[in-house]
């Protein structure tokens, strides 16, 4: 009947008799109350008593035995199957004569899709940067496969498909890695790739390696990598370009269809500043797309070298190699001093004045223990709030030796409450999601690269575990991947003091990310890019205005929302209430300006954004008020690049969209194997059963009955002279 079976009828109550036994006595005290009664009534009146008792007693039976119904439905489903269609603007690449959305569009034409729809009940979505009913309103200048399978996966939660079928060239330029997200999945990705591999002849610049931070007069060098396929052989040149003039150039012999290189380019700065250079290269004959051929940089060129003071206690292979490492750079002028009691003719001491300590840009800091710490404080404090120095300070076995002092525990980000007992276990780093392009933490260019990247360095076999974070910190990297710490413990972590930034690193070693890779043919570009990043943030002194407005960075792709931040803080560093703004970008070859407010994001913190930016070089003024007083003024350029993430790489990636369905337990197909991909798939009616159980204990009704029946019986019996 109605697909209800197995109907059941319990009892929660712990003592089923009593009650039971309870009851009947109620019901026969019933029955002798009304079999006769005084003064007389009617048998009538009397059955019409009895039954209103009667009822009111078994609603108080059944509200104390607690009685619960329970049911099965059995019914079938269809199957369910939801399409994700890709619609970013790589779709529109034209192939053979046929772009690739229009492929898809044939494809969800055949026969093999109608029977389908006969048997199964199909759900169509769009995807590019999101995903949603209709094509319309998404944003086609990237593409986030990952985030938008996040997306699915939790708008299906109470409704889940048992398919999803995922037609997609592949790429996938923003947000989470996709083969991560799958791997989190249950529903099975039957994917089908569309791109056709080898179409036309391409040549991608694919990243550029380069320090943000030069010199005048010192080379600096710019590692292009590069990416082809269906190439010719023959020479290809990569030139760098300074305001249209050509200031470095190289050239790459091409001898296959496909593959992979990089070109160095050696460029010497001549003027500080701020200095965007144009890196491109040439196309390969036959190619027609070109916007994948040519990148601009930022480069910051400052007047003089770093000096950089590395104070230890007891030098390791760490102060080796950090050691090594920036006294072969010609950026950095390096003093080293060992300062403990077996320094032999390393022997030096700390600077024991304030003017003697402010002649350094940088400041390291090696295992010293807390109470050196301790000694040193106020010339350190002094150091970061007046001078504006950077501080890095390494942990180890002598820092955690001791308890951290509350004073030298104001110089740090994080530290243990009291004595640590270093933990010796093999672990990873993980960066923290909102610090991926922090200087320290960004080994790659795109997010999904820099967690691939720090994923599989060599691990850190020691942690100073410290549960103290100071207000204000922000924690770069975190212990991931080990049963014997917690996940989350602080590794990387930087703090402010005044105009001054302090790092703290409390893991080891970090020497082995230049020096374990070398042993299986990598090299040393991960120790590289984090001691030159941490060691560039520390010492630039852009950001120590305490009042400042500068872009989140120099250059964009085409589309990319353009965003200002905003700081206004006291010389105490305290925020300043009240405080509003503008900016004002304007087009470098003449036009219409465009304006925006800077609201208020946090204390001190303002934010503003433009959208849809048409590509170019762009001035910026910006402008802070307070109380109609003009209290900050900053001004420079930045450029829109003419390509977006969608333009720069539209090759298609057949490997992703198989790791994605293989992480699933799905599939992948090419689309020349569409019909067969589709008649796999298993469109049979799902069989549901549905168990339901209905709680009477404790419902309102129930109450109620037992007291309205109880009211009439009253009423009745008053009316009648029983009371």
């Amino acid at each position: 009947m109605l697909g209800l079976k197995d109907i059941s009828v319990s009892f929660l109550t712990g003592q089923p008799v009593w009650v039971v036994l309870g009851g009947l006595a109620l019901l026969g005290l019933t029955g002798l109350l009304y079999w006769q009664t005084n003064p007389p009534l009617s048998l009538r009146l009397r059955i019409v008593l009895g039954a209103i008792r009667v009822i009111a007693v078994l609603t108080l039976i059944a509200a104390l035995s607690e009685p619960v119904i329970g049911y099965a439905r059995h019914f079938e489903r269809p199957r369910r199957t939801t399409i994700l269609i890709d619609r970013s603007a790589s779709m529109g690449r034209l192939e053979n004569g046929l772009t690739r959305a229009a492929r898809v569009d044939s494809l969800l034409n055949t026969d093999a899709i109608r029977a389908l729809s006969a048997s199964s009940e199909i759900t169509p979505r769009y995807f590019a940067s999101g995903v949603g009913e209709r094509p319309e309103g998404l944003d086609q200048n990237q593409t986030a496969l990952g985030s938008v399978l996040q997306e699915l996966n939790q708008q299906e939660l109470a409704r889940p498909a048992d398919y999803w079928l995922l037609l997609s060239d592949g790429n996938s330029n923003s947000g989470p890695h996709p083969v991560e997200v799958a791997a989190g999945l249950k529903t099975p990705i039957i994917a089908v790739g569309v791109a056709l591999s080898g179409a036309s002849a391409d040549l991608a610049l694919d990243a550029v390696d380069f320090n943000a931070i030069a010199f005048v007069g010192c080379p600096t060098e710019l590692k292009v990598k590069l990416r082809w396929s269906g190439a010719q052989p023959g020479p290809v040149s990569a030139k760098l370009l300074d305001s249209n003039r050509v200031v470095a150039d190289n050239r790459l012999q091409i001898d296959q269809e496909s593959g992979l290189a990089e070109v160095s380019l050696r460029y010497v700065p001549t003027r500080p500043g701020q200095v965007l250079l144009n890196v491109k290269i040439d196309p390969l004959t036959g190619e027609t797309d070109t916007h994948n051929n040519a990148r601009t940089i930022s480069v910051k060129v400052l007047k003089s070298r770093v000096a950089v003071l590395l104070a230890c206690e007891s030098p390791d292979y760490e102060v080796g190699f950090l050691n090594r490492f920036l006294s072969q750079s010609d950026r950095y002028e390096i003093n080293l001093v060992v300062l403990g009691s077996r320094a032999g003719n390393m022997a030096g001491r700390f600077p024991d004045q304030q003017t003697e300590l402010n002649r350094y840009d940088l400041v390291i800091l090696y295992d010293l223990t807390p109470n050196r710490l301790e000694n040193l404080h106020e010339l350190l404090r002094s150091y970061l709030a007046e001078r504006g120095g950077g501080l890095w300070v390494f942990m180890g076995h002598r820092f955690a030796s001791g308890e951290t002092p509350a004073r030298a525990g104001e110089l740090l980000p994080f530290y243990p409450s009291s004595r640590a007992d270093i933990v010796y276990t093999p672990f990873h780093g993980a960066p923290v999601e909102g610090q991926l392009f922090h200087p320290t933490v960004r080994l790659g260019d795109s997010r999904a690269d820099i967690r691939q990247i720090w994923a599989g360095l060599p691990p850190f076999r020691m942690i100073v575990p410290c549960d103290q974070t100071a207000p204000g910190a922000i924690v770069l990297v975190t212990a991931s991947g080990t049963a014997d710490i917690d996940d989350g413990l602080p590794i990387l972590g930087y703090r402010r003091l005044g105009p001054g930034k302090i790092m703290a690193a409390a893991a080891a070693p970090l020497w082995t990310l230049g020096f374990e890779t070398l042993s299986y043919g990598g090299d040393r570009e991960a120790y590289a890019k984090v001691v030159e990043g941490t060691v560039t943030w520390l010492t630039v002194q852009d950001d120590f205005d305490p009042i400042r407005v500068a872009p989140e960075q120099a250059v964009y792709r085409r589309g990319e929302p353009v965003r200002f931040d905003g700081y206004a803080y006291d010389p105490g560093y305290r925020p300043i209430p009240g405080v509003t703004g503008t900016v004002t970008l304007s087009p470098s070859g003449g036009g219409d300006a465009l304006e925006t407010d800077l609201l208020e994001a946090d204390e001190g913190k303002l934010r503003g954004e433009f959208d849809n930016v048409r590509p170019g070089e762009y001035t910026y003024q910006a402008e802070l008020m307070r109380e109609d007083q003009l209290i900050k003024t900053s001004q420079g350029r930045l450029l829109v690049e003419s390509f977006t993430a969608e333009e720069y790489d539209q090759q298609g990636d057949p490997t992703t969209l198989a790791s994605i369905a293989a992480a699933t337990g799905g599939d992948y197909h090419d689309f020349r194997d569409f019909v067969n991909a589709v008649s796999a798939l298993d469109t049979r009616a799902v069989t549901v059963t549905e168990e339901r159980e209905i709680v009477l204990w404790g419902k309102l009704w129930l109450l109620l009955v037992f007291i309205g029946t109880l009211a009439i019986e009253w009423g009745l019996r008053k009316f009648n002279h029983l009371l």
